[in-house]
This record gives C-alpha cells, sequence and structure tokens, in this order.
C-alpha cells in the first residue's frame, strides 16, 4: 500500500541525524545505502546513484520494507528521489525505540512489488 503526503502538515517529528549503514535487496543484488536522518515519520537514504539502485525505488510513491537486524519489518514508501538522496516515509508511525533501533544498527531494505496500472 503506498501513501502520498503532501504539504505543510506532512512533516510533525523533528528528524535526527544519523549515519546507520543498510544493504537495499535490488535484483542485481545487494547494494549499500546510509539512513542519513530519521523521525517517527519518515527516513532519508543516500546511495551511490547506480541504475540497480533508481530501478529499485522507482516509481514513486514505491513500498519500501525496512528489515531491522532482529527481523522486524517496517513499511515505509519512497516518496521522492532527487540525485543520491531518497526520501521515505513509514506508513505507520514508529516508536522511539523502533527509531533508535534504526538510527543505530545495520538494517537492509526490501522493494514492494510494483503492480502495472
Amino acid at each position: 500500500m503506498s501513501l502520498h503526503f503532501s504539504g505543510p502538515e506532512s512533516r510533525h517529528w523533528t528528524r535526527l541525524s544519523c549515519g546507520s549503514a543498510g544493504i537495499l535487496l535490488t535484483p542485481a543484488g545487494e547494494r549499500p545505502v546510509t539512513m542519513v536522518d530519521a523521525s517517527r515519520g519518515g527516513y532519508k537514504l543516500r546511495f551511490d546513484p547506480d541504475p540497480d539502485i533508481l530501478a529499485a525505488l522507482s516509481p514513486q510513491p514505491r513500498d519500501l520494507h525496512v528489515l531491522s537486524l532482529d527481523d522486524r519489518r517496517f513499511a515505509s514508501s519512497v516518496l521522492w528521489v532527487r540525485g543520491d538522496l531518497a526520501g521515505c516515509r513509514f506508513q505507520l508511525h514508529l516508536s522511539l525505540d523502533d527509531i533508535a533501533l534504526l538510527m543505530t544498527k545495520e538494517f537492509r531494505l526490501q522493494p514492494g512489488e510494483v503492480v502495472p496500472a
């Protein structure tokens, strides 16, 4: 389920800087990504803008599952991609404990299936 958010009311929480390393699962294999910042509502990714990563994050909005080291799954959506950055929104607001886990531990990202229009 992809969600669309826009307007000034779409961000309710302060984003906190982090630099946790993660892996994006693509059809061509695993690609490194970094969580630049995060809040209870979303997060920003930095990555090497190679074609495999850009394809895995497209089209927007695109479902993206965040998998923690302890096998917890957090549903999110990629809302935008610009250069080497992507803005993502959690589909349910996370607890501060969940955000702390994602900001300090490695994680994996698994794109959802693209449904043809």
